[in-house]
C-alpha cells in the first residue's frame, strides 16, 4: 500500500485518490458495501488497484495463540466497508471480487453523509475511551446506541466482548448484523418502552 494510504488515524485501509477522475455532474458520495465474510482486506487491495476511494474501519485486538500473543486488526463492522464514488462507478465496485452488494435502505441506494463517515473515523481512533458508570447491562437487554457511527440505532446485547464492550445485534438491519460497541455508547431501553 502506498504512503497515501497511511494517513488519517493511522488506518492503512483508508484511501482517497488525490486526482480522482470526475466527469461533469459527478459528485463523490460515501456508500456502504457488504463483503463476503473475511474478504474485507482482499477487497481493499482490489479497490486500491482500481483507484477507487475506499475506507475499511478497523479495530485492534490482542489475540492469544498457544505460543504467543499478537495484536491483530479486525474490521470494525465485520462484512461492511465504505466506498467514496460517483454513482456511475457502482458497477466497477460490484465487479470487485468479494463485494456482494451495496447496502440499501428501503431498497434504495442511499449515500452516507460525510459527517457519519467522520464519526466512524473518530470511533476507530477512540479506542477504549471513557467508561460508563453505574449501569449494569445484561445479555438480551434492548439498548440504544448514543454515539459513533451507529448512533440512534436500536438493538439487543448478544454477548460481552471484554469488560467494557458488547456485541450488539442491530434490529433495523434485519440481517443479523452485529457491531461491537463500547459500553459508554450504550443506553439501556426500559422494558416498558414500545418497540
Amino acid at each position: 500500500m502506498s504512503d497515501n494510504q497511511e494517513n488519517h488515524y493511522d488506518n492503512p485501509y483508508y484511501h482517497i485518490e488525490e486526482n480522482f477522475p470526475l466527469q461533469e455532474g459527478d459528485e463523490l458520495r460515501w456508500y456502504a458495501v457488504y463483503c463476503k465474510s473475511r474478504h474485507e482486506k482482499k477487497v481493499v487491495d482490489q479497490l486500491y488497484e482500481k483507484k477507487i476511494n475506499h475506507y475499511l474501519p478497523v479495530r485492534k485486538e490482542m489475540r492469544q495463540w498457544s505460543d504467543r500473543k499478537k495484536e491483530v486488526e479486525l474490521p470494525l463492522f465485520r462484512g461492511y466497508m465504505f466506498v467514496n464514488i460517483p454513482k456511475r462507478l457502482k458497477i466497477p465496485v460490484l465487479e470487485t471480487y468479494g463485494i456482494v452488494t451495496f447496502v440499501t435502505f428501503a431498497n434504495k441506494l442511499e449515500s452516507i453523509p460525510d459527517e457519519q463517515i467522520e464519526a466512524v473515523r473518530v470511533l476507530e481512533s477512540y479506542g477504549e475511551g471513557r467508561q460508563q458508570e453505574n449501569v449494569d447491562f445484561e445479555l438480551e437487554d434492548r439498548v440504544r446506541v448514543t454515539g459513533g457511527p451507529c448512533k440512534d440505532l436500536v438493538g439487543h446485547l448478544a454477548h460481552h466482548q471484554g469488560k467494557n464492550r458488547f456485541v450488539v445485534v442491530i434490529d433495523t438491519l434485519k440481517m443479523g448484523a452485529s457491531v461491537i460497541i463500547e459500553k459508554h455508547w450504550l443506553e439501556k431501553i426500559p422494558k416498558d418502552e414500545p418497540q
